[in-house]
């Protein structure tokens, strides 16, 4: 039981923070100005604070090393901030899947989100029903239970559209592989 409740306040707080970063993304001036000022050769945690601002995200200095020097660096960083808890991080492979998490297919919309979405229908269908009929009582069980169905699609919807962007990012990264042996150093780069 405590399992359940444990995973329905991940899934509530992953809506809560899928809210603050598509608010954050929408502000291009922060992302603009968290781009020209990152240090491509060495990212500091000042960087890292910028990300955070601009894609709401925590990214260690590793992880921004890694995506300055991916071909898609913004659709993977975009990607790994929506995606954050269902992918780890590692040095030369990049961001693969967390234990137990298996990217969905594309399109692919999950069961439980067919489900809340019947259910918010059903229980309108029900409170409209039963304010017809007269039934007050009953109608307010029914808009209390609409409305609460209605805030579990919206959780279910985040978490289908965490899922896909960290499949996203577990697909841009298995299909660049950068190894950090073969990135230049900044002295390298300076005498080329």
């Amino acid at each position: 039981m405590m399992g359940q409740v444990g995973g329905l306040l991940a899934t509530v707080g992953a809506l809560f923070s899928w809210v603050v970063r598509e608010h954050c993304i929408r502000h291009p001036d922060a992302v603009t100005k968290a781009w020209e000022q990152l240090s491509v050769d060495t990212p500091t945690l000042a960087d890292a604070g910028r990300m955070f601002a601009a894609y709401g995200a925590d990214f260690t200095v590793a992880e921004l090393c890694y995506i300055a020097w991916h071909p898609d660096a913004l659709y993977l960083i975009r990607a790994v901030a929506a995606g954050r808890e269902h992918v780890e991080f590692h040095k030369t492979d990049g961001f693969i899947a967390a234990s137990g998490f298996t990217p969905p297919a594309a399109g692919q919309v999950g069961f439980s989100a067919w489900a809340v979405v019947f259910a918010t229908v059903a229980c309108f269908i029900g409170g409209a029903f039963a304010g017809v009929s007269g039934n007050l009582r009953l109608m307010v069980l029914f808009s209390v239970l609409t409305v609460v169905s209605f805030f579990l699609t919206l959780v279910e919807f985040a978490d289908q559209r965490s899922r896909h962007r960290a499949g996203r990012a577990i697909e841009l990264c298995r299909a660049t592989k950068i190894s950090t042996v073969l990135q230049p150093t900044a002295s390298e780069r300076s005498t080329a």
